[in-house]
């Protein structure tokens, strides 16, 4: 599970004059002001949960040991973008809003593969793999605007079927022990991930059912807890 949060201000210059920067497609919706002293507000999230259920094989061969496994992958990503005028004192009146939203609920086949050298006589070890997941599901997009000068709200929304193909690549090291008949294990890695047709919450075109295909990269470190018993 990924959850991400940020936002971001700033202040209408005294020439006037702000846009919000996302184009939202082509539906030619967007927040704009020419109020010096007015304050733009943006504001995005970003959430991705996954479950994966997979069967395992795993060989040893000397001081290497191969790990595959394949199954299948839940996936929910969902993102949001707020953008907000906010008036100054000395314009009251003039108030802009858009919210978008755009998620995808899928599920779908997912593969995966690890190799693992161990170093003699240590517990440590270093491995590398990679995962590749093909997601199939329902893709769903809206955008919410409220018009300057006025209390007009207007709403557009659109759904559909979508794929979201998934690569993600890690390496790094590791200590095991024994304990009984359980095979523990602490992992330390940096791993890489691409999520294509991803798409983004900010040029989401519910107006004319498009859908951006925009790719979603991600990368970090990654510690984990595991046992093989």
């Amino acid at each position: 599970q990924y959850n991400q949060w940020g936002s971001t201000g700033t202040s209408v210059p005294a020439g006037g004059g702000i846009v919000d920067p996302f184009g939202f497609g082509g539906s030619g919706l967007g927040i704009f002001t020419n109020s010096p002293g007015a304050v733009f507000v943006a504001r995005g999230s970003l959430q991705i949960l996954t479950w994966d259920l997979e069967a395992m094989k795993r060989v040893v061969t000397g001081d290497w040991s191969w790990t595959g496994s394949a199954g299948l992958r839940y996936l929910y990503l969902g993102q949001d973008y707020t953008g907000d005028i906010l008036p100054s004192n000395a314009a009251a009146a003039i108030f802009s809003h858009i919210h978008a939203r755009h998620f995808f609920n899928g599920t779908g086949p997912t593969m995966a593969f690890q190799g693992r050298r161990a170093l003699e006589g240590t517990g440590f070890g270093i491995f590398g793999g990679g995962r590749g997941s093909l997601l199939f599901g329902k893709t769903a997009q809206s955008i919410q605007q409220t018009l300057p000068w006025t209390t007009a709200t207007q709403t557009d929304q659109s759904g559909g079927w979508g794929m979201v193909p998934v690569a993600e690549l890690e390496i790094g090291a590791d200590y095991r022990f024994t304990a009984g008949k359980a095979l523990l294990i602490f992992e330390n890695a940096l791993v890489g991930q691409a999520w294509f047709n991803a798409g983004t919450p900010s040029n989401t075109n519910a107006i004319d059912g498009s859908q951006s295909t925009a790719a979603l990269g991600m990368y970090g470190l990654r510690s984990s807890f595991s046992f093989i018993y």
